[in-house]
């Protein structure tokens, strides 16, 4: 898929307007598809010039061809400059740069040339299918720019429906079209697909695409058990611990869409060999190894949803929970079940921490930390929800774990510097605050689909009552959730508590004021400071 290289720009005049765009989607009935797209679109300030600097587009040679039919800058003055050869690269993307096997994937990076405010860009490009290899066509009907027209022209040689996401009109003669269109930028880790308009044309279901690569058997090389460490007679924990060490510590990553590999993997041979695998090489090869060892296990895709279909472009694979990891980005979306009884439930995130110190004759502060997290993904180090900054933690010990919780506890050993008790902003981070803080001064639309509750108790026994300068206690409450700090000193013994909760929510740029109403305690009281004096 397209994308420009953006960076978030705020001005009472548009930095970039689209003034037009057609585009013409042909699935033909092999299901490969033929996609041409005509582009305008004017530059109005200096930030525009870094705004829309560059275009790229991601894709397989084998699979894809694309041609760059017309890359022009136009001057208000009407001189024109035609991108030369070398403002038009095939280059590596980053994404497979430490991958070798994948570097049959390319990028096409167009560099627009002779920019300066108040020019247009005029640009054409097309693509063509080698092979059928998409589940579906995902087409953008709105974006961060204005659009003053769009139109999108659907040809279909065979079954495939064309689903509709927002408010987007359709012409007498069947042409989806939208019109003077205000800016939309969701927030970034905050949002989902269906907050920005779109069509998207369902060739195939990725959910049937991945059962049927499930059902192929495949007997697992000696290479594979041998990257595991297991023997045919290993226990069902032992398999299943060095998958997780296998797949979430010792192989890296490899964000690659699924359609860019044709929805196909390697050999698993190949896979473990090399050290990397996409995510749904990891969730084939947990399936195949566990089934080997008749090990019952549940996988699911995760993707956004319309009409109660998954759309296909992004989607992630889970397995037993924790086995294949998935994006942080991509935990709040529905599960489609691939194999198994029941679905992966989407569960409320939580945390909970509770840490109780004294303190020792030496002026060291001692004690316990103990931490539950329950999500999608409910993997954590001890350290990582620490509440008291400069503290030690030892003795990490796992006290439960399930597919979508886990719990664990820990000694905490902590030297005060410069007589302060400084606080770790533990739900700050688990939550991702300060990218919500960002998402409030640049999106126009926040999403929190899960209930999220976080709260951390902690307390200090000191050997005499101290005097401390305690911070100020903060509190908030409105229809999307509440947030609140607060210290107390009785006799010897100190208190804080911290509590965050939010409801599912999708709000405008107008109920802004209600996020950071919220923010506030959560953000400033994650960092506060009691000074002992």
């Amino acid at each position: 898929m397209p994308f420009f290289w953006v960076v978030p720009v705020s001005a009472a005049v548009p930095a970039v307007v689209i003034q037009s765009e057609a585009v013409t989607i042909h699935v033909k009935a092999d299901g490969s598809v033929e996609r041409n797209v005509s582009l305008t679109m004017k530059l109005n300030t200096f930030q525009a010039l870094r705004t829309v600097g560059e275009w790229f587009y991601s894709y397989n040679p084998k699979l894809e061809e694309i041609e760059i039919l017309k890359s022009v800058t136009i001057h208000k003055n009407g001189s024109r400059f035609s991108a030369p050869k070398n403002a038009i690269l095939d280059q590596t993307p980053s994404s497979v740069e430490n991958a070798p096997d994948f570097s049959n994937i390319r990028e096409k990076m167009v560099s627009f040339i002779g920019l300066e405010p108040g020019c247009t860009i005029e640009f054409q490009y097309k693509t063509k299918d080698l092979a059928p290899h998409r589940a579906g066509v995902l087409e953008p009907m709105g974006g961060p720019w204005p659009i003053l027209i769009k139109t999108v022209t659907v040809q279909l040689n065979r079954k495939a429906k064309v689903h509709i996401n927002g408010n987007i009109g359709r012409t007498a003669d069947g042409v989806y079209k939208v019109e003077n269109a205000s800016s939309l930028r969701p927030a970034h880790g905050f949002s989902n697909s269906l907050d920005l308009p779109f069509l998207y044309i369902e060739i195939d279901n990725p959910v049937s695409r991945v059962k049927e690569l499930m059902r192929q058997g495949k007997t697992l090389e000696p290479v594979v058990l041998e990257a595991l460490e297991v023997t045919a007679n290993s226990t069902s924990l032992e398999v299943e611990t060095a998958l997780n060490h296998l797949l979430n510590q010792r192989m890296a990553t490899v964000q690659l869409d699924p359609a860019l590999t044709g929805w196909k993997g390697r050999d698993f041979s190949e896979v473990v060999q090399s050290g990397y695998a996409t995510p749904l090489e990891k969730v084939l090869l947990a399936h195949f190894v566990l089934d080997a060892y008749h090990i019952p296990h549940t996988a699911a895709i995760r993707a956004d949803k319309i009409d109660g279909i998954p759309i296909a472009a992004s989607s992630e694979f889970q397995l037993n929970g924790d086995l294949c990891q998935i994006l942080p980005a991509h935990e709040w979306k529905p599960a489609f079940l691939l194999l198994g009884e029941s679905a992966l439930k989407q569960p409320d995130t939580t945390v909970l921490i509770n840490a109780e110190l004294k303190e020792n004759e030496d002026g060291t502060l001692t004690g316990t930390v103990t931490a539950r997290k329950n999500s999608v993904n409910a993997q954590f180090s001890l350290s990582s929800l620490n509440p008291m900054k400069d503290a030690n933690v030892s003795d990490e010990t796992v006290l439960l774990k399930t597919g979508n919780a886990l719990v664990k506890s820990g000694k905490l050993t902590l030297t005060l510097k410069d007589k302060q008790i400084q606080i770790n902003p533990v739900l700050a981070d688990m939550f991702h605050l300060s990218n919500l803080e960002q998402a409030v001064l640049a999106a126009t639309s926040i999403r929190m689909p899960e209930l999220s509750t976080g709260a951390v108790h902690l307390q200090i026994d000191f050997l005499k009552k101290p005097s401390l300068a305690l911070p100020e206690n903060l509190k908030a409450a409105n229809s999307l959730g509440s947030a609140e700090t607060a210290w107390e000193l009785q006799g010897n013994r100190l208190t804080m508590e911290q509590k965050f909760q939010v409801s599912p929510f999708k709000v405008e740029t107008k109920d802004f004021d209600k996020v950071n109403a919220l923010l506030i305690p959560a953000l400033t009281g994650s960092a506060s400071i009691a000074f002992i004096q």
